[in-house]
């Protein structure tokens, strides 16, 4: 096998058409990271001492598994522009994770708010799936497939830097996918596959697989040394192999777009005032959330919607009048409208944040003898008339 480096890794993000169900993997899922992380490695249940023990000062007859603990996750991209203004963002399933409605407006914009029951509305909340892959085709030697998820924080930020995106959450259960260097089928239609030993059935689980020009389906962990297969899977034709590898499948990954662009492309208007910014976050937890265990089952079965908290951060460069108009509005808690533009690029590149209901947070003020003074500004976000504490609009 080849070496493989650091940067050997391709991620899927995709939204689950029903809660917990893997969708097909495909081109339009991949995902461009700087850092993915799919916590423990594989879903276990919680594993404990039996109450009851037979004689002795330990466990005589091993251990009992519970339910399995929800699996924690987190992404870091940089947002891209898109080939039309009515063209969904690529991360347009996190978004969905996070319980958040989509309209698309033909010809002008898509648009997320936050709707008063997500998992109710139409064109909101979706669960989401995620896919960690190592290695080069075709020398993937493993996958991790994350399903039945939610979006539980987004963070976006900008202004010194092109347009980022943080996202974490929680699924509900993983499969575990591994490598062969050596399989072999003799026809197309049969639907065991017998690997060479234990150890090595050991490496594989649900999923799809590749051998040569065939991508198949482990439908049922291996049992001993053999496993149960769909053949023929993604419009690919079932065939004999001999002695060939059989790798977790990956679709060919197609990106497109580029960076929203950072530096002279950032407005920021404060209480119909424009401030110089250097950098900027807007931080949303986002009230998604899994249900509780059930008895009767081993995985989560279900999501719920609780209340969310919007946070804006600005590090503003104020002159001595802007700075201390500010701190008058934090002390009278006045109601300032924030919009953030980031790109003024061509349409299908420019983000736009309108958050119409804050309150400046007291800060410092710095005393800069007689320069302009740099001043990191906190305003609490609320709502007015019920969800509407936010607009974000990809143009």
């Amino acid at each position: 096998m080849t070496p493989v480096n650091a940067w050997d890794m391709a991620a899927l993000v995709a939204g689950e058409a029903s809660f917990g169900t893997v969708p097909d993997p495909v081109a339009a899922a991949a995902f461009e990271c700087i850092n993915f992380k799919t916590g423990v490695g594989v879903a276990v249940g919680e594993v404990r001492g039996k109450k009851d023990r037979n004689v002795g000062r330990n466990m005589q007859s091993g251990f009992v598994e519970g339910r399995v603990k929800p699996i924690a996750w987190s992404i870091d991209t940089s947002v891209k522009s898109r080939a039309a203004v009515d063209t969904v963002p690529r991360e347009s399933a996190l978004y969905r994770g996070a319980g958040m409605t989509q309209t698309v407006n033909s010809s002008t914009s898509v648009v997320y708010t936050l709707p008063a029951a997500p998992i109710e509305t139409s064109n909101s909340f979706a669960s989401v799936s995620l896919t960690r892959l190592f290695g080069k085709s075709p020398y993937v030697y493993q996958a991790e497939q994350l399903r039945g998820g939610v979006v539980k924080t987004l963070e976006w930020s900008g202004g010194d830097t092109e347009l980022m995106l943080k996202a974490s959450g929680e699924c509900v259960d993983k499969y575990l996918m591994g490598y062969s260097s050596s399989i072999t089928l003799a026809d197309g239609s049969g639907t065991t596959l017998t690997f060479a030993n234990a150890e090595e059935a050991y490496r594989f689980g649900l999923g799809f697989y590749q051998v040569e020009n065939e991508v198949i389906r482990i439908t049922a962990r291996p049992s001993s040394t053999t496993a149960t297969i769909a053949r023929a899977q993604l419009t690919t034709t079932g065939a004999a192999h001999t002695a060939v590898p059989l790798r977790p499948y990956i679709p060919t990954l197609t990106y497109a777009g580029s960076p929203i662009s950072e530096g002279a492309t950032v407005t920021t208007t404060v209480d119909s005032v424009a401030l110089r910014t250097m950098s900027w976050a807007v931080s949303l937890t986002t009230g998604m959330d899994l249900l509780p265990g059930e008895s009767g089952s081993k995985y989560v079965q279900g999501v719920k919607a609780l209340r969310n908290e919007l946070t804006v951060r600005l590090k503003l460069v104020l002159t001595e009048t802007q700075g201390v108009s500010l701190l008058g509005k934090a002390r009278d808690r006045n109601t300032c409208a924030i919009t953030l533009v980031q790109s003024t690029g061509s349409a299908g590149g420019v983000m736009t944040f309108s958050i119409p209901y804050t309150e400046v947070v007291p800060f410092e003020l710095p005393d800069t003898v007689n320069d302009v003074a740099v001043c990191d500004v906190t305003f609490r976000v609320r709502d007015n008339s019920g969800n509407d504490a936010f607009t974000l609009t990809f143009t």
